[in-house]
């Protein structure tokens, strides 16, 4: 007599994932229970990460005056001009009645009694315990960087250890390290260790969090576990929900973060309520124990598995064997045109969604609102977000989910430019909410859709790899919402925040999946992103050269951002070339467009050399250098920049004449046909040497001179940032330009190089700016 259909199918062989449907079903009640347990101690891991929010909040202060003691009222007079007295010193007698404000009294760079808080919204912060305002300020980003940083180690060594050790084991070593870091954190006498202990917590978090999703999910069904990843997601939504309650309960930093901590002791009582990952004992050969727990689900979920079950397991046949003897590694991420456009698409992404959700999350009420409220607000309006995202990802696709968050984020960031700051406070929070919301959504599309990109084999690679490109978006996140909007306002975070979500939407939405198209796009994207950045850094240059008259110096470093502002023409020609499609255009076009370009990198590359050698005349002969005929002497300057791009112009049509109708993908070395290209780089590196040498002279002279002002160290650091910053752009370049020759690169390589290679002296360009502002008064 024949078995019937349903004892036959018991019977069949199959994967784990098919015992575990087959027997204990998708999502019965031990997945379910297993799955809450596990998911309850990612909260706390929520609340660690954005607990800096309120520990380390900013707080309103100004300066104490001498005759203050540390327990005076923070106040602000209704009119200070009333309190101000003209030259106040810290050598006069009144220096108390100086106008008190944030970072200085009177004419004094710093505070030299300290400063007094307003304590209305929080009692006692780090902020305050260690004085981290003002030029300190910096100290608030860093802190909160060493938090990434911890995560990003944290990723790999809790990755590793997870498959070797188990996954239980990890799960609970990671909740001790952060149990005992919480605690450090909330004793730390000095910020350094305070630091110290947050990368400890960040080191742990994966080990909670991952292992504790990869525990829950292993044992749900194919069929839910899209709902369970969600599901997840909601649980950190909710851990923001509760620490902005306890926040706003808890005053105190140091109690802030004990009763952070404190939950992981309750956490460890589930060393004997969570099993070890079954689908790992398995892997291991350790049937038995798989056995105990997989009975005991059955037992719950009122099922019957047989003894016998592991033997229904499907042998791995001799193909299986050998892939898994292979070792892949981060290369195989790139080794093939389609997984390239794929890796270069998640790198792309994860650091930008990485960066807009945990810069608008760590500074929730940027565009206005109460500290507290905005961030539970925040936090609750993530979880709709995610649930919405769950319905839509399978009836309109991944990809117009995830643009479209790009696309609300960025236009919620560029709304606020336009609308009228008069309006009512509501608006900014409900624009933060929204922007939030749509990054949350963004979030969760991604961690669904980059495992769907890549085959079995290097999917982990790519999980792990996207990850870690994710913790840089986060550090970076960390200065733009806590230092640089201190230090320049608002519009320091919402402008790179807009063109952010801009760019990362149109990449996506152009995709088009064939030729050097998208490969050169994440490129093309580099370019323009730096372009916008340096055009209002060298515009600044400009302006406040003009504005403050700083003589024959400051003439010729404007004169060098003119040009570069000029150079950086050439990327709106490439930019288009790249996103039509088109990509190659005739060399004779490519000349006549990078005439003017090349023509402003030049003036930029040598006016810094001209300014190096001007700050070197000044110091050598001061006397001499202040007779000179301001007009002449740049004069001088600007006759043999014009020699030299002139010959540089007639060089480029005239060699561009034997092949005017030659396809180029119109790179600005390619507008310099025969051997000018080289020379001309040659040339503009051995510039850039030469205006190293001249600040080390200049640097040399002044620490001899004693009565050097303070105006002009100054001065002299800021023009030293920008010639290394733009030196090391350049040496990057000419490195892999000289690779490229001694291995004889074949023509795809080298041209894809050469492309990337040109972003670095783009970035430097750009830098030029925040090196300024960052080194002078």
């Amino acid at each position: 007599m024949s078995e019937s259909p349903e004892k036959s199918k018991l019977n069949e062989k199959g994967t784990f994932d098919d015992i575990v449907v087959r027997y204990l079903g998708q999502f019965g009640r031990y997945q379910k229970l297993i799955f809450f347990l596990v998911c309850l101690p990612t909260i706390i891991t929520a609340m660690d990460s954005l607990s800096w929010t309120f520990t380390g909040a900013k707080i309103p202060h100004r300066c104490r005056g001498s005759m203050e003691n540390s327990k005076a009222d923070y106040w602000k007079p209704a009119n200070p001009n009333l309190y101000k007295i003209k030259n106040c010193t810290l050598g006069e007698s009144h220096a108390s009645q100086c106008p008190f404000e944030e970072c200085r009294i009177g004419n004094l760079s710093t505070c030299p009694s300290g400063y007094i808080y307003e304590n209305e919204k929080v009692q006692f912060s780090a902020t305050q315990r260690w004085d981290i305002v003002c030029g300190r300020s910096v100290i608030r980003a860093v802190i909160q960087s060493t938090y990434y940083l911890g995560q990003m180690l944290g990723s790999l060594i809790f990755g590793f250890l997870g498959d070797r050790i188990g996954r239980k084991t990890v799960f609970f070593v990671a909740l001790f390290i952060q149990f005992v870091s919480g605690i450090g954190m909330a004793l730390s006498p000095h910020w350094v260790l305070y630091g110290i202990f947050r990368l400890f917590v960040g080191f742990a978090h994966p080990g909670i969090f991952v292992i504790a999703v990869v525990i829950g999910v292993e044992l749900i069904g194919p069929k839910y576990r899209k709902l369970a990843s969600v599901s997840a997601a909601t649980f950190w939504s909710i851990g923001q929900v509760i620490l902005g309650f306890m926040a706003y309960s808890i005053r105190d930093y140091r109690y802030l973060h004990a009763a952070i901590a404190l939950p992981a002791l309750i956490f460890i009582s589930y060393y004997w309520i969570i099993p070890e990952s079954a689908r790992w004992l398995v892997a291991h050969g350790r049937f038995m124990e798989a056995d105990l727990i997989l009975q005991k689900a059955a037992k719950v979920n009122n099922t019957v598995l047989p003894g016998t079950w592991y033997k229904e397991l499907e042998e791995e046949d001799e193909s299986k064997k050998a892939e898994k003897n292979v070792t892949y590694n981060f290369f195989d991420l790139v080794r093939t045109p389609s997984i390239r456009k794929r890796t270069f698409a998640v790198f792309f992404s994860w650091p930008i969604c990485s960066m807009l959700y945990y810069g608008i999350s760590m500074n929730s009420n940027f565009l206005g609102g109460d500290l507290y409220w905005t961030f539970i607000f925040g936090g609750l309006s993530e979880i709709p977000a995610v649930v919405l995202t769950y319905f839509l990802l399978d009836r309109i696709g991944r990809k117009p989910v995830l643009v479209g968050s790009f696309f609300i984020t960025s236009f919620i960031m560029l709304s606020n430019l336009i609308i009228d700051k008069n309006f009512h406070v509501i608006v900014g929070i409900t624009q933060a909410l929204v922007a939030k919301s749509a990054m949350a959504s963004a979030y969760a599309t991604l961690y669904a859709f980059t495992p769907e990109l890549f085959p079995t084999v290097i999917r982990y690679l790519a999980m792990g790899g996207s990850s870690m490109m994710a913790r840089f978006g986060a550090i970076g996140a960390s200065y733009i919402s806590m230092w640089l909007v201190d230090r320049f306002g608002i519009l320091s975070m919402v402008i790179p925040f807009s063109l952010l979500g801009l760019v990362a939407g149109i990449f996506y939405d152009v995709y088009k999946g064939k030729g050097v198209v998208i490969e050169a796009l994440p490129g093309t994207i580099g370019f323009l992103v730096t372009q916008i950045i340096g055009f209002f850094g060298n515009l600044c240059v400009i302006l406040a050269t003009i504005k403050h008259k700083f003589g024959t110096c400051g003439t010729l470093l404007s004169l060098g951002a003119t040009g570069d502002i000029l150079h950086q023409l050439s990327h709106y020609f490439m930019g288009y070339l790249m996103l039509s499609g088109k990509v190659f255009t005739s060399l004779r076009t490519c000349v006549y467009v990078n005439i003017v370009p090349v023509i402003g990198l030049n003036m930029g590359v040598f006016m810094i050399l001209f300014t190096a050698i001007d700050r070197l005349i000044s110091v050598l002969f001061p006397m001499k250098h202040r007779q000179f005929n301001p007009v002449m002497y740049i004069g001088m300057y600007v006759l043999i920049m014009g020699i030299y791009c002139t010959y540089m112009a007639v060089a480029m049509i005239v060699g561009s004449s034997a092949t005017p109708n030659l396809e180029t993908t119109c790179l600005i070395v390619e507008s310099l046909p025969g051997g000018l290209g080289q020379t001309w780089f040659v040339t503009c590196l051995a510039a850039n040497v030469a205006t190293i040498i001249c600040y080390i002279t200049v640097g040399i002279v002044l620490r001899v001179k004693t009565n050097t002002s303070e105006s002009t160290r100054r001065m002299f650091k800021s023009l030293t940032v920008i010639t290394l910053i733009v030196f090391l752009g350049w040496a990057i370049n000419a490195a892999l330009q000289i690779t490229l020759i001694l291995t004889n690169a074949n023509p795809i390589i080298s041209w894809f190089s050469r492309f990337y290679a040109g972003i670095p002296v783009n970035i430097a360009c750009a830098s030029k700016i925040i090196a300024l502002l960052f080194n002078s008064k």
